[in-house]
């Protein structure tokens, strides 16, 4: 076969008897040498500028500014990762070492600035690195884009924090409430006192008394009365008093007297509801 250019010679000695028709076998005409060099020459030349293309080069070390695609619109593959237009699409990406030729110039594979360490983002399209490329806890704080959110601690013995959480998990929005252990009191000689998980306190008293009588709250429960507890301030001595009738609003007060002295007598209760 005629050795028309680089790509058609043979790896076989032997096998080479001739340089773009230049006679080269065993026997040739002396001028045949000379030219067959000049040939060789031109081959290479053809090479060095482009023209001719080398089929499967192989080298140890690698340098250069620029890679560009041999075919338009193919795009540039280095050990299976594909830069094409722009834009880089492997499954993995992963090589020894590719080198600026330059310094300080950074390498570009078909449009792509690989410099410092870096891959110019202005070439990336947008979505094109999926979350698999990016190793674990390599995301900044200088990365994550700002919410309303001021910096700082939020919360106290007497605030609680009162926070807004967007589909990302991000905190959006951050205030405080002030901590009330009750709903509502009156802490008077007749009062009440709501506390915030639903329980009620009420208290007062019962002034000189001797039979019976309908005690209503200052401030009704919210729903019933559990219970009401009594005990004797002034006399009362023969007097074994009961409650009766609970409601939300009160109950009923006997006061059960124990003689006929009829002497009325001053207690206070304190009633547990809800």
């Amino acid at each position: 076969m005629a050795k028309n250019s680089i790509r058609d010679y043979s790896n076989t000695a032997g096998s080479n008897t001739d340089v773009q028709n230049v006679n080269i076998d065993e026997g040739c005409a002396p001028s045949g040498i000379n030219n067959a060099i000049r040939e060789i020459m031109a081959d290479l030349a053809d090479v060095n500028d482009g023209t001719i293309a080398l089929e499967t080069p192989v080298a140890d070390s690698f340098s250069t500014d620029t890679i560009s695609e041999k075919t338009a619109a193919t795009g540039v593959t280095i050990d299976g990762v594909l830069l094409k237009d722009n834009d880089v699409s492997a499954d993995e990406v992963s090589t020894d070492t590719i080198s600026e030729k330059t310094s300080d110039t950074g390498v570009t594979i078909d449009g792509v600035l690989l410099k410092d360490n870096e891959m110019n983002g202005s070439y990336l399209t947008d979505g094109t690195v999926a979350t698999a490329k990016i190793a674990d806890d390599a995301v900044t704080a200088a990365k994550l884009a700002d919410t309303a959110v001021t910096s700082g601690s939020y919360g106290s013995a007497s605030l609680i924090p009162n926070i807004t959480v967007d589909a990302q998990g991000r905190i959006t929005a951050v205030s405080t409430n002030t901590v009330s252990e009750s709903s509502g009191s009156s802490l008077t000689e007749d009062g009440y006192i709501n506390f915030r998980d639903g329980l009620q306190v009420r208290w007062g008293t019962i002034s000189n008394f001797s039979e019976t009588k309908a005690v209503t709250y200052s401030s009704a429960f919210s729903n019933a009365t559990f219970v009401v507890m009594l005990t004797h301030e002034e006399n009362g001595a023969n007097m074994f008093p009961s409650v009766s009738s609970k409601t939300a609003s009160g109950f009923t007060y006997n006061s059960n007297v124990n003689d006929d002295s009829g002497a009325g007598a001053d207690f206070a209760y304190i009633a547990i509801g809800y």
